[in-house]
């Protein structure tokens, strides 16, 4: 009998640990998706899949999910076919979210979210990210019908102005909203590849997760990387890719000379603006004991191959694991955003992180024009 009670309340606890959480949505304008996938993010970077919901054809839908303790679900809305918009949530148990969405055939955008403080932070941040991006759209645009070299490089310039401010932009934004998941998620997210470069931002991020969510596995992950960071003065892991013609491309054969490792990818539009200043640095220096070793991040070895001759990136040491982001290379050097880049002097040790543009320029000339 003490066995079934326990047993009994075994059971209840479980059942009271986790609840359920709604979430009720609408989406207007064209009505272009059949049902949302819904999974949770894993710590290994994958998505558990967990159920699919049907969206009604004027838009609307419900979910209903068990969920235990707070964690980052991912919303894939989907036509049944190619079309796929992806919405990133924290969910907590007992969570009742209302989502509004706006419908496009170019974009699905989140307008309006009550019901949780997660959810509403989700939203805004979502707002500020898109701006952005319509604003950077415009430097392409503007870049890309430039006729002389004096335009693109007064383009260039301006870009890397906006950039920087957008960066220190939306760290005050997730810093002063660090004790939310979404938040520290969308600091990994942005800027987890270079966590030593921005260790006071991340001391102040942790330091805001560590009283809401100190046991969440985005929290130790930014804690252990803060321990493991690639840093200034570390040596650079080795590289080991094959190239584009099927060579193996290792960073270790480039020791002897400064290094600048460049992350990037044939579809990134601000890596293929970066495109002429790494053109002439390489012009200016490669007698010089200085070397690109670029690593991309395409899938598709064609347009990897296209781009590499379009942009004229006359260097060798060009490598691709074509895996996208699932890149071992990129991994291991906590990449998540492009372009990027380290530079590494003739013993292997790391001297910047993150250089672009003039900085580049400037940092080279430091140590190569002696």
């Amino acid at each position: 009998m003490k066995k079934i009670v326990f047993f009994l309340a075994f059971v209840f606890s479980l059942t009271v640990a986790a609840q359920n959480t709604t979430i009720n949505g609408g989406i207007a304008g064209k009505q272009l998706y059949r049902s949302i996938n819904v999974s949770k993010l894993s710590p290994t970077g994958g998505m558990d899949f967990i159920t699919t919901q049907a969206i009604s054809p004027d838009g609307k839908f419900v979910i209903q999910l068990t969920v235990a303790s707070p964690d980052i679900y991912v919303l894939e809305f989907t036509d049944g076919a190619k079309l796929k918009r992806h919405q990133i949530l924290t969910l907590k148990a007992n969570d009742n979210i209302q989502l509004q969405f706006n419908s496009t055939y170019q974009n699905l955008q989140l307008t309006s979210a009550t019901g949780s403080n997660e959810a509403v932070f989700a939203q805004r941040y979502q707002d500020f990210a898109l701006q952005a991006e319509v604003q950077s759209k415009t430097f392409e645009q503007r870049y890309m019908a430039a006729t002389t070299d004096a335009e693109k490089a007064q383009i260039q310039a301006e870009f890397e102005q906006f950039y920087l401010k957008f960066q220190q932009d939306t760290k005050r934004m997730l810093s002063t909203n660090a004790t939310l998941l979404t938040a520290g998620f969308m600091a990994y997210s942005e800027f987890g590849r270079d966590i030593a470069v921005n260790k006071d931002f991340f001391a102040v991020v942790l330091k805001g997760l560590k009283t809401t969510y100190a046991q969440h596995w985005i929290t130790k992950e930014i804690d252990l990387r803060m321990q493991q960071a690639i840093v200034i003065g570390s040596v650079a892991p080795e590289i080991e890719l094959k190239g584009v013609n099927g060579e193996t491309i290792k960073l270790s054969d480039l020791k002897g000379k400064y290094v600048l490792i460049d992350f990037w990818a044939s579809w990134c539009g601000p890596c293929r603006m970066e495109s002429p200043t790494l053109v002439k640095a390489y012009n200016q220096y490669k007698d010089k004991n200085f070397a690109i070793l670029s690593v991309s991040l395409d899938n598709n070895k064609e347009k990897w191959v296209a781009a590499i001759q379009a942009d004229g990136l006359n260097w060798p040491w060009h490598g691709s694991s074509l895996m996208r982001w699932n890149c071992p290379v990129a991994r291991r050097y906590s990449v998540s955003s492009i372009p990027y880049s380290l530079l590494v002097d003739p013993k292997g040790k790391v001297i910047a992180i993150g250089l672009r543009g003039e900085q580049l320029l400037t940092k080279l000339a430091q140590v190569l024009s002696k």
